[in-house]
């Protein structure tokens, strides 16, 4: 199965019956840092706008907190959530209990959630 990426760091895979898994790929979960929690955003059964979040990554990292003119950083630890987005029309089948072991990782079980994509969705993974 061919794996597409969106703009939003997002790895989509088509599976038979048209519907697609998807999970965060690599660069996205670089930039946030230690992914230490997945939650579905959108309840299975419900529709998922373009642009809406479908999950909620939370995570924890060290972040440069300030630098001063010579260069010099302080870093300090961070932690927060992260939205992650669909760039295309979706109903949410089911989310994946186990992703967060797995993510950054686009290996069959390291999805988030797999959805049903509206029939004519704009940006549709083909």
């Amino acid at each position: 199965t061919a794996v597409r990426w969106t703009r939003q760091g997002v790895w989509v895979t088509r599976e038979a019956g048209g519907t697609v898994r998807v999970g965060l790929g690599p660069q996205s979960a670089d930039a946030l840092g230690e992914v230490t929690g997945l939650e579905a955003a959108a309840e299975p059964g419900s529709a998922v706008r373009a642009g809406q979040p479908f999950a909620r990554a939370t995570w924890e990292a060290l972040k440069i907190t300030s630098a001063d003119e010579l260069y010099h950083t302080v870093w300090g630890h961070a932690e927060g959530t992260s939205d992650i987005a669909l760039p295309f029309a979706a109903k949410l089948l089911e989310v994946n209990p186990a992703a967060r072991a797995v993510v950054g990782d686009a290996a069959p079980e390291g999805w988030i959630a797999r959805l049903q994509p509206e029939a004519g969705a704009d940006n549709h993974p083909s």
